[in-house]
């Protein structure tokens, strides 16, 4: 109960006493993992880990001039510490995270539009192929492949994160995706928003938007996701995109795209 009852004036000494060395290192830390964190689970574990390097960084600071560490003792002073780190860390991490989903996911009707559409429609039925299961399948390099996407109707977007990006990419094209997170385990993700009726053009005029359109090829498969355990089922596109002079986009069936050995 003391814990509890002390935090509050402990929270008001600790950031009352942080220099900016400790402010910037602290930024640092919740920057980088703010980042690296693509799921709710991760929001309240990330917190922990960089409690801890921040932990050990102050200790080890002191090395800066040729001192000794100074290791932290254990005591309520250190659990004090670690919980107003956790409690500052999520905040910073959740702020981060936040701002990060907003950023992928896109709405792309609020994208400029005008004749590049119309350059877009010409195009995209020409370079357009579908690859049915049963068909010779295509193989591509994973090590070219620089995005994945997700195409989704924009009701779903609390529900769609990075995660579950990667998890429809490896069930929908299973050998090439871990080929291609064991080779580039940080490979870019968009999350894409649009309206209900949803095309796979809206997915091809935002790839457009990121540049991933000219000089590329880009593969794509329908899936449906349940967002309420399996009574409802919704259409959504999952693909990605690669370097290629081909420049084709390939409605391809699962497990049509294989890593090109």
């Amino acid at each position: 109960m003391e814990l509890i009852t002390d935090f509050p004036k402990y929270l008001v000494d600790f950031v009352q006493h942080l220099d900016m060395l400790h402010m910037v290192i602290g930024g640092v830390i919740a920057l980088l993992l703010g980042v690296a964190t693509g799921t709710i689970v991760g929001l309240f574990v990330t917190p922990v880990l960089a409690s801890v390097v921040y932990i050990a960084v102050d200790a080890v600071l002191p090395m800066l001039h040729r001192a000794a560490p100074v290791m932290p003792a254990f005591d309520k002073a250190l659990l004090h510490e670690a919980i107003t780190l956790y409690v500052a860390f999520f905040v910073v991490i959740l702020v981060v995270f936040l701002i990060k989903k907003t950023i992928l996911a896109v709405n792309i009707w609020k994208k400029p539009l005008g004749n590049r559409i119309d350059k877009l429609n010409a195009t995209v039925s020409r370079r357009l192929q579908r690859v049915e299961a049963g068909d010779k399948p295509i193989y591509v390099d994973p090590a070219k492949i620089d995005c994945g996407f997700l195409l989704f109707p924009k009701q779903l977007r609390g529900l769609i994160d990075v995660a579950l990006a990667h998890e429809a990419l490896l069930t929908n094209k299973t050998e090439l995706w871990r080929a291609v997170k064991r080779i580039n385990p940080s490979v870019s993700i968009y999350l894409i928003t649009t309206n209900e009726n949803i095309d796979p053009k809206d997915a091809i005029l935002a790839i457009d938007n990121f540049g991933k359109y000219d000089g590329h090829s880009i593969g794509m498969d329908i899936m449906q996701l349940s967002p309420d355990g399996g009574h409802t089922l919704v259409k959504i596109y999952v693909g990605f995109t690669w370097l290629s002079s081909d420049q084709k986009i390939y409605l391809a069936a699962p497990q049509m795209i294989l890593p090109k050995k």
